[in-house]
């Protein structure tokens, strides 16, 4: 697969009934979500556990080892978010290189295409020189 957008997250306003959010960046999997509410009045920010909320990828696509895009159910339960908030939802990904290739060994392309995809993903991460908000001016839903 190329990883064929620099987006790693969305940004929603609550609308007092919406609990399905959805998503359009690659990520390789549901642990990798980090989700945090706003309250746009008083700025507060929380970052909700990951028992809180529950993510599903959507399915790669043919050969494509890494999955493009998916959802988000927030809350699980309760009242959908009200208006004046804000749900972020964020690619991050740790900082590690979990493939490694043997030696005269059999190299699979899907393989090497998901590490490739991985380090791709984690320069987006890490392109602004300051490490940026969850809710910042100019993010697109």
């Amino acid at each position: 697969m190329t990883v064929s957008t620099t987006s790693f997250k969305a940004v929603y306003d609550g609308n007092g009934s919406q609990t399905i959010w959805g998503f359009s960046f690659a990520c390789p999997d549901t642990k990798s979500i980090v989700v945090t509410i706003k309250d746009t009045t008083s700025g507060g920010i929380l970052v909700i556990p990951p028992g809180g909320f529950a993510v599903s990828l959507n399915p790669p696509l043919g050969a494509n080892p890494t999955p493009v895009g998916g959802t988000v159910t927030y809350p699980l339960s309760g009242a959908p978010l009200a208006v004046g908030f804000q749900i972020s939802i964020v690619r991050s990904l740790a900082f590690i290189q979990p493939v490694s290739l043997a030696n005269q060994s059999i190299i699979y392309p899907a393989v090497v295409e998901k590490a490739l995809d991985y380090l791709t993903m984690l320069i987006q991460e890490g392109q602004p020189l300051l490490i940026p908000t969850p809710f910042e001016e100019g993010d697109d839903a």
